[in-house]
């Protein structure tokens, strides 16, 4: 494991990034040692994790179907997902199938050629027939298949091609090696805990599909038991709970705008009986319900102007979101008998103060809080706004303009400070980072897109990391949740402080600047 500690020379920490990148971290010698200190004790950054999908090149699970993408009706000369619906049960398992019809689903897509090594082992419960396409098969008796997927494969996929009505295919699982007698009990990477043990927050935003969530009450959260972890539901709360739980970092969870009381109270109690009592939970209501590209802004909006909380749809909204929000902080202090273990976060728009001053204002929301939250990432304005000046900058006159930016976005950290001083509320950041990613009309540039993702490539990047992080501490801010831990770099931006997951820690800009600043500055305030 790795030990991120204030006291570490700049050096010691490339040497622990070094060993991270490969999974080499060796415990000391010593037969009888002291128990580590928790690495992220002192902490001052979270990490937001990237959404579970087969096209993520995170490798989060042991057991490599928990990504799988939902099913798709396939047959042979049919287009993709064309031959008519398929019956799945509850859980979104494979129930029966039509003449011809097969079930398909792409695997781990987003690793490209960076397929974990070694012979996976596919275990299964029910009566049917698997195949697999990009995939050299060892064995094969009934409930167990033994594989090893082709590196250069160009698509990787399991196909259900038949399956008993009365005992039909469930529970599949494709185990790493190594991983056989663990996987139930220890499902996540040791690789992936090990690469954000130091940071103190995890923020589960993305895992929890906040973004347009589909889930309004109980009965409807992920569970366990459901084919993938990889669906529009997110995952389940258990996994959240245990990944919290095993790293010791808070989980910052975000509740689905439309989810009614009974849901909030069951999530509430359930973390409050499972969560590592010395650990508290960051709670929010929904994510950016000012931002009006997003499902949840559009609802909140509607809802404030139903009620008649203003008179414009972007102000009802913003009271409408501190409204539900005191709300939702009420039945998380009912089910943890009081504040002492919550941090309630309001949040607002970085580069306009003014949403937070209207959310937490709105019936004293504010006294109702305990962090008012932004994003304040830089670069983004300058590479939308101003690209043909950056085409004509190039890479290296880029990543010194970036320099302007990150000044500026000091600024604006240092506006929204002033602004809270009338609420009493520290500022932490629930995003952050750089935002270098192409607006509309160079979304399809492919020499612009490259370019970007080079910017956040180069070796200056970290620099750039160092003082954004620098300035963000200077000019008032608490906790810092960056955004994201792991990202494909391309149309969507590169947002991951790394792109893949066996890649060298150390040649990694971004993610070196994190751990060289959680090393360099202790968590500097007293509490959150």
């Amino acid at each position: 494991m790795i030990s991120i500690l204030p006291c570490r020379t700049r050096s010691a920490v490339l040497v622990a990034l070094a060993a991270a990148g490969f999974g080499l971290a060796r415990q000391a010698t010593d037969p009888t040692p002291a128990p580590p200190p928790v690495p992220n004790a002192r902490s001052p950054l979270g990490i937001n994790l990237a959404k579970i999908r087969d096209y993520s090149p995170e490798l989060v699970f042991v057991d490599l179907f928990r990504t799988a993408r939902a099913w798709a009706s396939n047959a042979r000369g049919k287009g993709w997902d064309q031959a008519g619906p398929l019956d799945v049960d509850g859980r979104g398992w494979v129930r029966s199938l039509l003449p011809g019809q097969r079930a398909e689903t792409p695997l781990f897509t987003g690793f490209g050629s960076h397929i974990p090594a070694g012979t996976v082992t596919c275990l299964y419960e029910g009566t049917g027939r698997i195949e697999f396409k990009g995939a050299r098969i060892l064995s094969e008796k009934p409930g167990r298949i033994e594989l090893r997927f082709d590196p250069q494969a160009p698509v990787r996929s399991l196909r259900v091609t038949a399956t008993a009505s009365d005992d039909h295919l469930r529970d599949i699982r494709l185990i790493l090696p190594g991983f056989l007698g663990t996987y139930r009990d220890e499902p996540f990477h040791p690789a992936f805990l090990e690469r954000w043990e130091s940071l103190g927050v995890l923020r589960f935003m993305d895992w929890m599909q906040t973004n347009g969530s589909v889930v309004e009450r109980w009965s409807q959260r992920p569970s366990l038991a459901d084919h993938s972890q990889g669906t529009e539901r997110g995952v389940a709360l258990e996994l959240m709970l245990q990944l919290a739980n095993t790293l010791r970092a808070e989980p910052w969870f975000c509740m689905p705008h439309a989810a009614d009381d009974e849901y909030v109270r069951e999530f509430a109690a359930m973390v409050a009986a499972e969560l590592d009592p010395s650990l508290r939970v960051w709670i929010e209501y929904s994510n950016e319900l000012w931002n009006g590209q997003f499902p949840q802004a559009r609802y909140a909006r509607e809802r404030g102007l139903e009620l008649g909380l203003a008179e414009g749809a972007s102000k009802a909204g913003l009271c409408f979101t501190a409204r539900r929000s005191v709300e939702v902080f009420a039945l998380w202090e009912e089910a943890f008998g009081g504040t002492e273990r919550l941090v309630r976060v309001l949040a607002g728009q970085s580069a306009v103060p003014r949403t937070g001053r209207v959310i937490l204002g709105f019936e004293e929301a504010a006294e109702h809080a305990d962090a008012y939250a932004i994003a304040p990432y830089f670069g983004g304005r300058l590479v939308r706004k101003e690209s043909a000046r950056v085409r004509e900058l190039g890479l290296e006159g880029l990543m010194v303009a970036l320099r302007d930016s990150v000044e500026l976005q000091a600024e604006i950290i240092a506006r929204n400070v002033a602004a809270l001083e009338p609420f009493g509320l520290p500022l932490v950041a629930y995003e952050g980072g750089q935002g270098v990613f192409a607006g509309r009309a160079d979304a399809s540039d492919a020499d612009y897109l490259g370019l970007l993702a080079d910017a956040n490539r180069h070796p200056a990047m970290a620099d750039l990391y160092a003082g954004y992080l620098d300035a963000w501490k200077e000019a008032g801010g608490t906790r810092f949740v960056h955004f994201s831990s792991m990202s494909r770099y391309g149309k969507s931006g590169s947002w991951g402080a790394l792109e893949r997951h066996d890649q060298d820690a150390a040649s990694v800009p971004k993610y070196r600047a994190l751990l060289e600043f959680i090393a360099d500055n202790p968590r500097w305030w007293g509490n959150d």
